[in-house]
């Protein structure tokens, strides 16, 4: 929480498919325990449903939505040879695959 404009906040709220991510509230609570509450519903997507609701019906209930954090996670895509470094090259079911390529979900400050 290293922006001016994130100092107050003090809670975080898990809402959407990400949100069922295990992995993801792991990462989430282990990086900002310290500092928020990171809150989990019950009912994350149902969340999402009830908040384009309430900003439908009142849109300056939210004032602004920014992430402060890159969210993506690793995939395999075809191998390129000259492209992609050799070290990365795998081979799935016969066909030459490149590891550890960077799938971005969502980018900061978006």
């Amino acid at each position: 929480m290293k922006k001016p404009q994130l100092s107050k906040v003090q809670s975080m709220l898990l809402v959407g498919g990400f949100a069922d991510s295990a992995f993801l509230q792991q990462e989430l609570k282990t990086e900002f325990a310290r500092s928020l509450r990171i809150l989990v519903p019950h009912y994350k997507t149902i969340a999402v449903v009830q908040g384009a609701v309430i900003f439908g019906k009142k849109p300056t209930k939210i004032s602004e939505r920014v992430v402060s954090t890159t969210f993506g996670s690793d995939r395999s895509i075809d191998f390129i040879e000259g492209v992609h470094p050799e070290e990365k090259k795998l081979i799935t079911n016969g066909i030459e695959k490149c590891g550890q390529v960077f799938k971005c979900f969502v980018r900061e400050n978006s």
